[in-house]
């Protein structure tokens, strides 16, 4: 009886560990590449606009919101830029950002990103470097 008990423990254990590996994913991103779009860091000119192609999927939670936020001259903090709900039952969404910088020299790290309904956070950085 032993002999039977502890191999179907094991294997319920195992699954058991196979469902819970998703509990933690966040949202997967992406950036437009194409022609036109700032996919990596790079220099700027004061006062100049940049578009950045953001493109979020859903890893267990469907998306909620996508989002940009901007921190200046090695600054910690970031601020939020702009918000936008992606709608209810979302697994995909793509959202074109056109940022401008300041008109000022000094490094701008602009973060991008996606929550979806369970709190769950991603960002990519672009620093941009205005001479």
């Amino acid at each position: 009886m032993r002999k039977v008990i502890f191999p179907i423990f094991i294997l319920l254990l195992s699954l058991l560990a196979m469902q819970s590996c998703n509990v933690g994913k966040k949202p997967h991103l992406d950036l437009k590449t194409d022609s036109g779009y700032v996919s990596a860091n790079c220099a700027g000119y004061p006062g100049g606009q940049f578009k950045v192609g953001l493109i979020a999927d859903k890893a267990k939670h469907d998306l909620s919101t996508v989002f940009s936020e901007v921190a200046y001259d090695g600054s910690a903090s970031s601020h939020i830029v702009s918000t936008f709900e992606v709608g209810a039952s979302t697994s995909h969404c793509e959202k074109d950002f056109t940022m401008t910088l300041r008109n000022q020299s000094g490094t701008e790290r602009w973060f991008f990103g996606s929550k979806d309904k369970a709190g769950k956070v991603s960002m990519v950085q672009i620093t941009i470097s205005v001479p």
